[in-house]
Formats: structure tokens, C-alpha cells, sequence
């Protein structure tokens, strides 16, 4: 088993373990049953591909597949429904899209590649690295359709999430649409990129992460479900914001007057616990009691008094002075139970006078000292202006010296420039004496031949040295760009029997960029190993005809570079090398050249093998 696969079977666990916690902890609302369904085909998608990336054989990779289509022809429809009442959206427009356009296709989709199993004509799948990839047919209706369903839901979705977010009136909406808006975002750009555009391009980088990918965009929507969940408005909400965030004091008093209840903010100034607090009666809490009574038999009938000043006593005796209001406690037959002991800190209205009193002073202060500050500014700003004019001066010093520099490094540029470009003009005058070398009388068919392969060679030089004189850099070159020119010039002027050999070329590069006296002899043998390669690995031409094309007249070149060693590799499927493989090396000519360029020039190592075609491979610092 390998990684990929160990990452989707951690993916499926995570799927199935979101899907249950919002289907038994959340209330069984429409809601959380459709995400607890979308996790449940998120599920079955990662499971199945768990064992498809680590498939032995092809059939095991198309009937994984085909299993795992039960969760990625529906999440999409399940998507939409999803978003459709997270949002409440009621647009008429969009519901019967939902209804006659998309379910349809989500049902098709299902169809055709779950029931009817068009998965072999959709997806051709090879073995690359330690995983299977695959490649997308481009002719296969399936395919667009699919993508076209999933291209919708996408979407509807984006305009669904986008008026929510602009609709909505409560923080609790705005951040779950953004949330959710931002994940499917992140898992639309990944899974796009690696199930439908690689694929397409068929580019070998890294196989179908989709059922992989899918963690950000459930990761985001259960944590929006579940940290800003709907909130029911309660006697215990109400309860919970009396005692622990109201920051006044808060004491509650049967009909004897005795204390049964307080909030924390009570609790925590009057030094009291919430046993000990229940002990107490109003003569313990309120220095003047008698007051007390006499106000709520004055208003006894009434369900509030207007506020009075008064202290509070603490468990160490000390008063706090508060504004008191008193509210009737009764129920709905108008029985009176006790009342609310409501009162305002009035510490804090002390503290806000002595603040002002001391505003007052350091304001007073700070008139004293205008004066002084207004001279120091008026000193500091002459002294500004000095130095602002000496800066100017400097700043026109600066910007002719980068002037100067600037034309100086114009100047070399151009001569740099014009030196490649008599080199390449040396170089086609080489070529040239070269050619009238070969055409003349005295030279025979068999020598004009190896002449015009010198002239070759040499006309390798100078494609370098075309593709410095037009680099940005003029050093170093960019050889995967020398790779592409130089296969698509061997292989536009290739003639079999008067007919155009088709050969299939697959490439593995990574842009690198060599120096110039690595890249001409690089150069040199490439063009010798492509152009064997072209030449003689493909006796015979093939035509649209020809059976299993797929399989014939491959050519995989690859150019990279790991741990600071360069690599370069020019692969065949053809008929390999003739006779033993030293008698080739010293027979060819060519191939003496690739290995004293290799060794002498390149200090690498050459290694040739001819099993089912020729394999040439070079490594070189």
C-alpha cells in the first residue's frame, strides 16, 4: 500500500467520523442529514480509491473505480442541496435548475458509469511511479458530460454561498459563507488541477488526489456547522447571561427577605460564595434596611421602584456605593414571590470624576507647554529644510551615477550581443565551407555523407547559440527549450518510403539552464542520440491505420536534475541496437562521439542498454 493510499483510507475515517458527529450530536435537521449523506459519498469515494491506488492489475484498477463512481457522481447534486438550505435560498430559478437540469445529469452520470460501466471508454489508466494515473478520453461523451454536471454545480454553488454571504444579516451567517466559500474554493482549484487538468493535458506529475483534496472543503463546512450552530433562545440562555456576564449586581430575595440567588459579578465583590450569600437576609446586605422596607411597601404593587443611593456591605464590612431599583417578583396570577435587587457600581462613576479632575491638570499642564513646543517646531522645522535640501542634492548626485551605470551596463550588453552574433555568423560560415566541401566533385558519396553530418553538428552549435543570443541570460541557456526546438525540427523532415513516420514523443523535463560549455556538447548529443533515434529505431513507417498505434514508435526523452547531478535520457521502443553492444560503440561513429563528449567534456558517465528497444542514459555534474 502505498501513501496515496494510506492518505485516502486517513481521508475516508474523516469523512465517516464528520458524517456521524453532525448526524447524532446536531439535530436531525434536513440540513445536517444532507451533509451526514454528502460525507457518507465522500466516504465511499476515498475508501474505493484507497485500494485502487495500490491496485496490482488493471481490472482491480477500472473495478475500484467503478465503485468509488457511487460517491463522485453524487456528491455534486448533494453539494447543491446542501448549500441550497444552509442558505434558505428560495429562488425559484435555481431550484428548478436543481430539479430539471442537474439531478438529471447527477442521475446519467450515475447511469452510465456506475450501472452501464463506461469507465473503460472515459478514463484510459497507466501504471506511473508507484500509483496508477490516468488520461482522459477526449472523445468520450461521458467525460464532457460529467464535467459539464460538475462545472454546474460549482457553479450554482459559488452564486448560492456569494448571496448568502451578501443577504445575510447576522455574523453567525457571514462567517459560515465565508468559510464555506473559501474551502470549496481551495478544494474546486486542487481537485480541478489534478482529476480533470492533468489528466486532460496528460501530464505525468501527480495522479487523481480528489477523494485526498476533499478534506478542505468537509474541514471547512463541519467546522462552520459546528462552531456557529444555530443558537435556541432559552431559560437557560437567559439564565446562563444574568449569572455569568452581567456586570452589575444582581441579588434575588424570597418574600421573607432573605437571599437565594446572585449573579457572579455579586458574588466576586461582595466576597461571598454562593452557599454562603443564600444565608444572608437584607439587613446583612443593606446598612439601612428599614429604608428598604419602606420602599417596597410603597411600591409594593408596582413591578419596579426608581432608583435609590445606597451602600452594599461586603463579607469584610466595607460599603460600596450603588444605585439601587427593586423589581416585583410574580407569577401569572400576579402572586408575588420575592423581588430583584438590581444595583449600578457607583465606584466606577467615583473613579471616572477623579479621571476628569486629573485630565484637567495635565491639560492645564499641556497649555503650559505649547509655547515651548511651538519654538521647538518652528527650530526643528528650519532645521528640516536644511536637510531636506542637502538630500535633494544627493538624491541628483545618486540618480546620475545610476544613470552612468545604467549606460555603462548598456554598452557591455550590446557588445555581448554582438559577440554571439559574430559567433553564429562564424559559425554559418563554417557550415557553409563545409557544404562546398561536400559537393565537391572530388569527394565521394559515402565521404559527402559524413561531411554533411559534420555540418550537422555543427549546426547543433549553432542552434545554442540561437537560443542565447535571444535569452534574457548570456551565459546559460534554457536546454529544455533546445529539447523541444530540436525534436520538433528531427521530426518534422522524417520520410519512410516516401511517407511521414509518426512517432509519439513523451517528455519528462524540468526547466533547467546550463552553461554555455556544458550546453554545446550536451547539445551535440542529444541531437546524435534523438536523431539514431528517429533514424533507425523505426525501420518501417506506420500510417492511421496501422494496429495498436499506441504501442509502437514511442520516444521518451527526459531532461532533469536531482542532488546537484544532471540527467539525460533518450528512450525507444524500436529494434534496438544490431549485433553486440561493444562491436555498435566501436563501429559508430556517433556513438563514439556521444562518449568522448560524455567523458571528456561533460566528466559524466554513459550507460547504453538495448532490452525491448535502446535506452540511453547520461549523468553529469
Amino acid at each position: 500500500m502505498n501513501h496515496y493510499s494510506i492518505l485516502s483510507f486517513i481521508a475516508f475515517l474523516l469523512y465517516l467520523q464528520a458524517g456521524a458527529y453532525i448526524f447524532n450530536k446536531l439535530s436531525h435537521r434536513p440540513l445536517n442529514i444532507v451533509f451526514s449523506l454528502l460525507c457518507l459519498a465522500f466516504s465511499i469515494f476515498a475508501f474505493f480509491s484507497a485500494f485502487l491506488y495500490s491496485a496490482s492489475t488493471i481490472e482491480q484498477v477500472y473495478f475500484y473505480d467503478r465503485l468509488a463512481a457511487i460517491g463522485w457522481t453524487t456528491f455534486p447534486i448533494l453539494m447543491v442541496i446542501f448549500f441550497v438550505l444552509i442558505s434558505g435560498n428560495k429562488s425559484k430559478l435555481i431550484l428548478s435548475i436543481v430539479k430539471f437540469v442537474l439531478l438529471p445529469m447527477a442521475v446519467g452520470s450515475f447511469v452510465l458509469i456506475v450501472i452501464f460501466n463506461e469507465l473503460e471508454a472515459s478514463k484510459l489508466y497507466y501504471h506511473y511511479g508507484q500509483t496508477w494515473r490516468f488520461v482522459l478520453s477526449k472523445n468520450s461523451i461521458p467525460v464532457y458530460a460529467f464535467i459539464l454536471y460538475l462545472l454546474l454545480s460549482v457553479f450554482l454553488s459559488l452564486i448560492i454561498l456569494v448571496n448568502w454571504y451578501l443577504s445575510t444579516k447576522t455574523n453567525r451567517g457571514r462567517r459560515q459563507a465565508i468559510i464555506i466559500l473559501m474551502s470549496l474554493f481551495v478544494f474546486f482549484i486542487a481537485s480541478t488541477f489534478s482529476n480533470i487538468v492533468i489528466p486532460f493535458l496528460d501530464i505525468a506529475m501527480v495522479p487523481a488526489l480528489a477523494p485526498i483534496n476533499s478534506i478542505f472543503w468537509v474541514a471547512g463546512v463541519f467546522y462552520a456547522l459546528v462552531r456557529y450552530q444555530r443558537d435556541v433562545l432559552s431559560s437557560d440562555v437567559i439564565s446562563n447571561l444574568i449569572i455569568n456576564h452581567i456586570n452589575e449586581f444582581v441579588l434575588f430575595f424570597d418574600n421573607k427577605k432573605r437571599v437565594f440567588a446572585a449573579n457572579n459579578f455579586t458574588l466576586n465583590n461582595l466576597s461571598y460564595s454562593s452557599g454562603e450569600i443564600t444565608r444572608l437576609s437584607v439587613s446583612d446586605i443593606v446598612p439601612d434596611p428599614k429604608m428598604l422596607e419602606m420602599y417596597l411597601e410603597k411600591f409594593g404593587k408596582q413591578k419596579s421602584t426608581s432608583q435609590i443611593r445606597t451602600d452594599l456591605i461586603n463579607s469584610n464590612g466595607d460599603h460600596i456605593e450603588v444605585l439601587l431599583s427593586l423589581l416585583s417578583i410574580t407569577d401569572k396570577f400576579n402572586n408575588n414571590f420575592g423581588f430583584v435587587l438590581i444595583g449600578i457600581d457607583n465606584r466606577q462613576k467615583s473613579l471616572l470624576e477623579k479621571e476628569i479632575a486629573e485630565r484637567k491638570k495635565v491639560e492645564k499642564r499641556l497649555n503650559n507647554m505649547k509655547d515651548d513646543l511651538e519654538l521647538i517646531v518652528q527650530q526643528n522645522t528650519k532645521e528640516l529644510f536644511d536637510a531636506n535640501k542637502k538630500l535633494q542634492i544627493e538624491i541628483l548626485e545618486r540618480k546620475r551615477a545610476e544613470a552612468q551605470i545604467k549606460h555603462d551596463l548598456d554598452e557591455k550588453i550590446k557588445l555581448v550581443s554582438e559577440v554571439h552574433h559574430r559567433v553564429k555568423n562564424n559559425i554559418q560560415i563554417i557550415i557553409s565551407l563545409i557544404n562546398m566541401l561536400a559537393s565537391h566533385k572530388d569527394v565521394t558519396t559515402d565521404d559527402s555523407e559524413k561531411i554533411l553530418q559534420i555540418a550537422e553538428r555543427v549546426r547543433v552549435v549553432s542552434a545554442i547559440h540561437d537560443i542565447l543570443y535571444s535569452s534574457k541570460r548570456l551565459s546559460s541557456i534554457d536546454f529544455t527549450e533546445f529539447i523541444r526546438r530540436k525534436t520538433e525540427e528531427l521530426s518534422s523532415n522524417l520520410m519512410y518510403g516516401g511517407k511521414k513516420k509518426k512517432i509519439k514523443y513523451k517528455f519528462n523535463l524540468l526547466q533547467q539552464y546550463l552553461e554555455i560549455d556544458k550546453a554545446i556538447p550536451c547539445a551535440i548529443i542529444f541531437h546524435e542520440l534523438m536523431a539514431n533515434a528517429i533514424n533507425f529505431a523505426f525501420p518501417e513507417s506506420n500510417d492511421d491505420h496501422s494496429d495498436n498505434l499506441k504501442q509502437k514508435n514511442i520516444i521518451q526523452v527526459g531532461f532533469y536534475k536531482e542532488d546537484d547531478e544532471y540527467t539525460l535520457s533518450v528512450r525507444d521502443n524500436g529494434v534496438g541496437l544490431p549485433g553486440e553492444l561493444s562491436a555498435v560503440k566501436k563501429n559508430s561513429v556517433g556513438l563514439q562521439m556521444v562518449n568522448i563528449l560524455t567523458k571528456h567534456h561533460l566528466k559524466g558517465d554513459l550507460k547504453i542498454s538495448s532490452s525491448s528497444g535502446t535506452t540511453v542514459i547520461i549523468r553529469f555534474s
